[in-house]
């Protein structure tokens, strides 16, 4: 009997400690929260789209570039963000943005932009044999 008790409050303590870190601990990402990204994101492409074959193409870019800033600073300053994989290939891009088009670079994200390698980071990966299975 001693034994049986001991058994059940194991696997009740067990069965507790399970449903208390299910609810308090950290979550991925869930189905619900990458659908809205996705229709999100669905939505914005076709504005884009809408406002590009409506021959609003020109102001429609001087809008984005005008958040460029503002994006580059949020993930070079926000943890989260920084230690993302994708994060200082989508900051290399910005700061190839601005050198391709010509487009002056804001001061405030200069200073980002020069702490970036000169070659996009996976190239530079690629040559030093980080990725060799590519």
């Amino acid at each position: 009997m001693r034994k049986t008790l001991i058994c059940v409050g194991i696997l009740l303590g067990g069965m507790m400690s399970g449903w208390i870190i299910g609810v308090f601990g950290p979550r991925p990402t869930t189905w619900g929260e990458f659908r809205e990204t996705y229709l999100s994101s669905a939505s914005e492409q076709i504005y884009i789209a809408g406002q590009i074959r409506s021959g609003n193409g020109t102001q429609l870019a001087e809008s984005v570039e005008a958040q460029i800033p503002g994006m580059v600073k949020m993930i070079a300053g926000d943890e989260a963000f920084n230690n993302s994989p994708n994060a200082q290939s989508i900051l290399w891009h910005a700061r190839r943005y601005y050198e391709k088009h010509g487009v002056t670079v804001p001061t405030e994200i200069q200073p980002i932009f020069e702490k970036l390698p000169v070659e996009h980071p996976i190239e530079c990966s690629l040559r030093n044999g980080i990725h060799s299975d590519y």
